[in-house]
């Protein structure tokens, strides 16, 4: 997800990356991971989690999901 500078602030990345996780075909995975290098509050709010170990990498885990 990538929003120009000129539109930043205003909500568009955690809302383009939260209709991509809403999507019925992203539903069933169990593991969903990103990389960021500064946005991890933005991920953060639709339910990523940092990797232990890692200050870039991002998921959800959901092993529950079959």
């Amino acid at each position: 997800v990538m929003v120009d500078k000129a539109h930043l602030g205003r909500g568009l990345g955690r809302a383009m990356t939260q209709a991509l996780l809403d999507h019925p075909d992203i539903g069933g995975l169990r593991r969903i991971m990103l990389v960021t290098r500064d946005a991890h509050g933005v991920y953060g709010a639709c339910g990523f989690e940092p990797v232990i170990d890692s200050s870039h990498f991002m998921q959800i885990h959901r092993p529950k999901s079959y």
